[in-house]
């Protein structure tokens, strides 16, 4: 065995006796550990509806979007999100975590503090990494704490001339918590700063219609002041990919330098054809959501 690969089991073994160890598991029985929160992944008519569009799609989408990757059912879908939503565009990307990952990355630079509850996902806290922002961790839900750090940093020079970027999920899967969006509002008005809501969690099961935390806690006309919302396809609406839901302008900067998007290959036509169904029931499930 080379060096590298005893340098790699001798990690692997503290990882294990950190009780640390990781590995995949095929699991059967009841679902009680899956994000399948409406039970859409496994209902018999979006499955058929899969099954028709595959018959009408290519099974890949061959190339990035602004190649040859996109069809118009992606566009026919973001703007029915959209409208759902209550934004002026949305951008299908392959998964969340290049939705956060991306996102952040495309938004921020050295020069941009970005404010992070302390507990948020592994794909917002790489996105700050690789963006190269600075970091400023913010107790878990604690707005005080939040008011406190950018208070503090307004006292700095050149504060005026630094982008302020706070990010936070609505719903934390690991905990079910949730943040005092209203709080938040107004934390983000009086320190101007970018706003960056993670509604993965929230999406299909609060809010009306299952629109999510934000529609459950604001007001219609504060939601509109939040510049980037981050939903997934992989959880309430049982497909796979992620969502950018932001206004036009932010939209089309994003097409034109988000590297996650530019350079990947588009997500595969059927997910997008499929989706605006998904989306459809997802509205309706009323039922499932008091379940």
């Amino acid at each position: 065995m080379n060096t590298h690969w005893e340098d790699l089991q001798n990690q692997i073994d503290i990882i294990k006796k950190k009780s640390l160890y990781r590995k995949c598991v095929e699991t059967s029985g009841i679902d009680f550990c899956s994000n399948d929160y409406l039970g859409l992944a496994s209902n018999d008519e979006l499955k058929e509806e899969f099954i028709k569009n595959a018959r009408l799609h290519t099974t890949g989408s061959t190339a990035s979007r602004l190649v040859k990757g996109y069809r118009k059912e992606m566009t026919t879908f973001e703007q029915n999100f959209s409208e759902f939503v209550g934004t002026e565009a949305s951008l299908i990307v392959s998964t969340g975590y290049v939705a956060n990952m991306g996102l952040i990355d495309t938004i921020a630079d050295s020069q941009t503090i970005i404010f992070t509850d302390r507990l948020n996902h592994a794909s917002i806290l790489d996105g700050i990494r690789i963006s190269g922002g600075i970091k400023k961790y913010y107790h878990h839900l604690d707005m005080d704490h939040l008011e406190f750090l950018l208070e503090s940093i307004s006292l700095e020079p050149n504060y005026s001339k630094k982008k302020k970027i706070i990010v936070s999920e609505t719903l934390f899967s690991m905990d079910g918590d949730s943040p005092d969006l209203k709080r938040l509002m107004k934390i983000k008005r009086r320190f101007d700063c970018t706003l960056i809501l993670d509604e993965a969690h929230a999406l299909g099961v609060f809010g009306d219609s299952g629109r999510g935390m934000c529609f459950e806690q604001l007001e219609s006309e504060e939601i509109k002041n939040i510049e980037y919302r981050i939903y997934t396809l992989g959880k309430s609406l049982g497909l796979e990919g992620g969502i950018i839901s932001t206004s036009m302008i932010g939209r089309e900067f994003l097409v034109n330098r988000m590297r996650a998007f530019i350079y990947s290959t588009a997500p595969m036509p059927i997910i997008s054809a499929t989706a605006s169904k998904s989306l459809q029931m997802l509205k309706m499930a009323n039922r499932e959501r008091t379940h």
